[in-house]
């Protein structure tokens, strides 16, 4: 099964069975491993956590910069009216290569020892108009491997879905169209206003299918909105296979909570921030949030097709909005099992 915990759940969860771990659900929260980096958070968990130890407080004040890399974002400044903001993106490092993405949905490779660069692939994201928040960047990639083909992912802050060849930096062209994935499509809804639906934070793959969720510009409380459901895609293909209603929709549960038959019309409710999996097949129990009448829920969900394993209530009592993280961390007390932590702190 697939856990996806989403970031868009309200703070404050009044239950304390919101923080209750259900048994081994964080078993693939071990930490990136062989000197690597090979997803936004280290693992599939998270957990942004690995075991080197060479550099420790006794050196760490020793430490000089080995190289430095100018942005492939500033050769597109130079000759066009798009401009950076913020550097907010976290490298991948894979045998011996630095892979990231920059400001403008740019993906880079680098040698991770000299800085060297050695490829650029530009999607010219940027030319597709500046989202509604106003502002430019990608915050991470997603790495996968079935032991022959690897792939790079990446979300676009112009709405693409993007497979990429890290040894060549080329798109792969069995993949959706072209290499790309249109990603205004199959949204849930139509007649929204697409301007305010972007992407900021990685994708995440779990076995097959590459689950995509979104940033949306929920400030203005209009109606018109795009509704923030989850999305999963082929790994290989880019085919579209299944969407999370994260708004419930007519015939599925707790539709009933959104007053007025809002949820027809209510747009957001969307995951933002990164997410995490559970890659073991044989997990089944999992957490499973969501807040009263119109606000949000998370889901989990099966990897050929979305589906709800039940729910749990969690509000906040004063009503105020506040979100809280969905990367989920396991805590193993000392002396407990490996793999079996007692807890999950969302």
């Amino acid at each position: 099964m697939l856990a996806v915990v989403s970031h868009q759940l309200r703070w404050g969860l009044a239950s304390a069975q919101a923080l209750l771990l259900c048994a081994g659900a964080a078993q693939a929260q071990h930490g990136a491993a062989d000197g690597e980096w090979r997803h936004h958070g280290g693992d599939d968990g998270f957990t942004r956590y690995t075991a080197l130890d060479q550099i420790d407080g006794a050196n760490f004040a020793r430490l000089e910069p080995a190289w430095k890399w100018a942005s492939a974002d500033s050769r597109i400044e130079a000759n066009s009216p798009y401009r950076r903001q913020v550097f907010r993106s976290s490298p991948l490092v894979i045998d011996g290569r630095l892979y990231i993405p920059t400001e403008l949905s740019q993906v880079a490779a680098l040698d991770a020892g000299t800085g060297e660069e050695l490829w650029v692939y530009d999607p010219r994201s940027y030319e597709r108009g500046k989202p509604a928040q106003n502002n430019y960047y990608t915050r991470g990639l997603e790495y996968w491997t079935d032991g022959e083909q690897e792939r790079l992912f990446i979300a676009t802050i112009g709405k693409q879905l993007i497979s990429i060849d890290p040894a060549t930096g080329q798109p792969d062209r069995a993949f959706g169209e072209d290499g790309v994935v249109e990603l205004s499509r199959n949204l849930g809804r139509e007649n929204t206003v697409l301007r305010n639906i972007s992407h900021g934070q990685p994708v995440i793959v779990v076995g097959d299918t590459i689950v995509v969720g979104s940033r949306i510009y929920d400030f203005p409380l209009q109606n018109n909105n795009p509704p923030g459901h989850v999305r999963g895609y082929d790994v290989r293909t880019g085919e579209f296979k299944w969407r999370f209603h994260t708004i419930p929709q007519e015939g599925e549960e707790f539709v009933e909570t959104w007053e007025n038959d809002s949820w027809k019309t209510t747009g957001n409710a969307n995951v933002w921030a990164p997410m995490t999996a559970d890659q073991d097949p044989g997990l089944e129990d999992r957490l499973h949030l969501r807040l009263r009448p119109g606000d949000r829920r998370t889901g989990v969900a099966d990897r050929g097709a979305a589906r709800s394993l039940g729910e749990h209530g969690a509000r906040r009592e004063d009503g105020e909005d506040a979100a809280v993280p969905d990367e989920a961390a396991g805590l193993r007390p000392p002396g407990s099992q490996r793999g079996r932590p007692d807890r999950l702190h969302t």
